[in-house]
């Protein structure tokens, strides 16, 4: 990724690594009566609180001369041999220089103090004649690429002298004319010494969603601290993030001046830059070279991923893996990349939900591509030839509250007690909970500065609402936000609020109509799954949602057998119903046969488009003879004559019901057989049996040898000898078909609701 460094860049490529701001002192017996809590270092909140470049271990020399004849220019000539010394913590004194002066170089500073007449222990006085000056020279011999920056005199109100610095390692003090000396006017001179080399620089910065990548809206950060160290890891020099007038104008630009991190003077060569890990914080950005995609970072942190031990390969058929998330909700992702999230309801064999992207086919092949990070890294930066050199810019993400929820909902008094841990709040921090309306979509409340472990907010409105929470690490910092938790308080519910279509008939996609809410905008309706005694879905659950009107048809053919529906309405102000109590749905049909003559008849069933005629011969002990003797698929009347008459034999008829409509083929059960014979061919006389011999057809083996058409979604069992595909009709009657009798007739004796009400 590109960093975005803010150099902080000095004239000349120099840096000023610190004017030691010291106490004027009067006199050398008050400096030496100093404890080390008075004989101070101040630092400067600034660019010049750094480790300081002194002058300890330089070896220096100084002159001094005197000039006279200012008028006409004048010739300097010595006073005194030049007297060398070497700068350290003991006070080098190059004692009674030129017989007035005590001189004494210590780190960073230069004092000169009257002698004392050893006698009366008193400086000797006077004043500097007119026309006269006296100028020290300092000639120091600096480590290599180490130069001399400004100086600082602190003056008496009668002694003040003028120091200038000549070049890179000399400088000179002038006492003019008219100056005091002696009288315990003695003077102290700071003196900076600087380093050549680069500025290396960069930010911190606040990765509040946790992806690694610096959005708009992510502040810069203050107090970090940061590592110079050597290629190997040795470390070098640490500083802080801070706040630093990069164009000196005298105001700190938050957006430009903020979490900046410096270091001066750095030689020309390869270095690390790495950031010190701090209590609660995650370094989410540098990441190593050819870590995980930026845009990959971002979206397991939109989804909330986490990486999973199971990816339950291929568990709904479609190749797929499972991807969890913190919040609980599943997504999965196929092999051509698609990642979907899965609706949470929907069954493995019906399985629905919404697409979120594609991905590259890698991410498939290894999904924790996507669910695991890169790590955080230090960068190798090089540094040439003094030039200002950018050092990488690291992303921190705080990460919010784990355990952020609701804790519980008062329906009485419309009230919600939000609770976290307080233990994930850092001791200087505090909870900031974002409360929204769902129905008018803007936000209802922003409560800051709470702490303890939770907060209770009373009197909503019926409606639905939405809670976020993040910690407030610092003033303006925060931390991402939690995963939302919704809640809601409804209105009354709606009681047989269906008037329509709940007695379908054949019709696996019925059209239910229910009665106005007043004031509802909008409805749910949602029928449950249906399970068979192993627990195996053979019917999925369906639902509906923001369905306008009073009606709906049901987009997903139902299987025969009664299911149960439930609705609920929705408000303009977001507030709905709870889901009214279930009433079943009853998709059936069986039609009841005669025959007279060659002619087939039978009654009509509810929504049934056409029907399939089914007569098999058989023999005097019910046993088929040959399947099919006569078949037509397609009746559109309520009768079928048999085309002729049949040779003289047994015959058992079955019937059912057909609803063909937009492509599908909904059957409703088989009638009871009917069995009859002809017998006499050339009378072509056709007889029913009597009930007598066709209780002797129903044995077992007849049984076994028929079954009913399944419901869709089961597997139908054939015998060896029965074509694929074809299904033949049940002697008698099945558990779901008798189910479903007991049912319809219990609602018959009013035993159950009015499914018509």
């Amino acid at each position: 990724m590109a960093f975005r460094p803010q150099p902080y860049v000095k004239d000349r490529g120099m840096a000023v690594s610190g004017i030691v701001e010291r106490l004027f002192r009067s006199s050398r017996s008050r400096l030496r009566q100093r404890g080390p809590g008075q004989h101070r270092h101040v630092s400067v909140e600034s660019l010049e609180q750094r480790a300081l470049l002194t002058l300890l271990g330089s070896e220096f020399t100084v002159r001094n001369t005197f000039q006279s004849n200012l008028g006409t220019g004048g010739t300097e000539v010595d006073n005194g041999d030049p007297v060398t010394a070497t700068a350290s913590d003991a006070d080098p004194e190059l004692t009674s220089f030129a017989g007035q002066y005590d001189i004494n170089v210590t780190a960073n500073s230069i004092e000169l103090e009257f002698n004392h007449d050893p006698a009366s222990g008193a400086d000797p006085s006077g004043t500097q004649a007119d026309g006269t000056f006296d100028r020290y020279y300092f000639d120091f011999v600096l480590p290599t690429n180490h130069f001399l920056t400004a100086v600082a005199v602190s003056p008496t109100s009668v002694l003040q002298p003028t120091v200038t610095v000549l070049d890179d390692d000399s400088l000179v003090v002038e006492i003019g004319p008219g100056s005091v000396i002696g009288n315990g006017q003695d003077v102290l001179i700071d003196v900076g010494t600087s380093v050549r080399g680069s500025d290396v620089s960069g930010r911190i910065w606040q990765d509040i969603n946790n992806d690694g990548i610096r959005n708009p809206n992510e502040g810069w950060l203050n107090g970090f601290e940061v590592e110079l160290q050597t290629p190997t890891g040795e470390f070098l020099e640490r500083t802080v993030s801070q706040d630093i007038d990069l164009n000196s104008d005298g105001q700190i630009d938050p957006a430009t001046e903020r979490g900046v991190y410096l270091f001066q003077s750095v030689q020309t060569g390869s270095y690390r830059v790495a950031q010190t890990p701090r209590a609660q914080w995650v370094q989410t950005s540098p990441v190593e070279s050819g870590g995980s995609d930026p845009a990959l970072i971002q979206l397991r942190n939109d989804l909330g991923l986490v990486p999973s031990d199971n990816e339950f390969f291929n568990y709904a058929g479609l190749q797929e893996k499972w991807l969890p998330s913190e919040s609980g909700t599943w997504y999965y992702i196929t092999p051509d990349g698609v990642l979907t999230e899965w609706d949470g309801t929907s069954t493995i064999a019906n399985l629905m939900g919404t697409a979120v992207t594609t991905l590259p086919v890698e991410v498939y092949n290894d999904p924790s591509l996507l669910t695991a990070a890169a790590p955080p890294a230090t960068q190798t930066i090089d540094v040439v030839n003094f030039d200002p050199a950018a050092g990488p810019d690291f992303g921190n993400y705080i990460a919010p509250p784990e355990s952020w929820g609701i804790g519980s909902l008062n329906f009485e008094t419309n009230t919600v007690d939000f609770i976290w841990h307080p233990a994930e709040i850092l001791p200087v921090g505090s909870i900031q909970i974002w409360i929204s309306d769902l129905g008018a979509n803007q936000q209802l409340d922003l409560v800051s500065g709470l702490t303890g472990e939770a907060y209770t907010r009373s009197g909503f409105a019926d409606g639905r609402y939405r809670a976020w929470a993040r910690i407030e690490y610092e003033a303006g910092v925060f931390s991402a936000w939690t995963r939302a938790v919704d809640f809601e308080f409804q209105r009354d519910a709606l009681v047989l609020p269906f008037n329509s279509g709940l007695n379908a008939g054949i019709d696996g996609t019925p059209t239910v109509g229910w009665a106005a809410v007043p004031g509802a905008v909008s409805y749910d309706l949602a029928i449950e799954e249906i399970r068979d005694s192993e627990g195996n879905i053979i019917s999925p659950a369906y639902s509906a949602y923001g369905v306008t009107g009073t009606s709906h048809r049901i987009a997903a053919q139902r299987i025969l057998g009664v299911h149960q529906i439930r609705l609920r309405a929705n408000f303009a102000d977001g507030s709905r119903t709870p889901f009214s109590a279930t009433q079943p749905l009853i998709v059936s049909g069986r039609p009841t046969v005669s025959v007279s003559g060659n002619v087939i008849s039978w009654d009509a069933v509810q929504a049934a488009t056409q029907y399939e005629v089914w007569v098999d011969s058989i023999d005097a002990a019910g046993q088929r003879i040959t399947r099919q003797f006569y078949y037509e698929p397609d009746v559109h009347s309520l009768s079928y004559t048999l085309p002729g008459t049949p040779p003289r034999g047994r015959y058992s008829v079955w019937v059912r019901a057909i609803r063909a409509e937009d492509g599908l083929r909904m059957p409703s059960y088989w009638s009871a057989p009917v069995v009859f014979q002809v017998a006499s061919h050339t009378d072509e006389q056709i007889e029913l049996l009597p009930e007598a011999l066709l209780t002797r057809f129903e044995t077992d083996d007849a049984i076994a040898d028929r079954q009913d058409v399944l419901p869709a979604g089961r597997p139908t069992p054939t015998r060896p000898e029965t074509p694929a595909g074809e299904h033949t009709p049940a002697a008698t009657a099945s558990t779901d078909e008798r189910e479903l009798l007991q049912v319809m007739q219990e609602i018959a004796a009013g035993e159950l609701l009015d499914a018509a009400s």
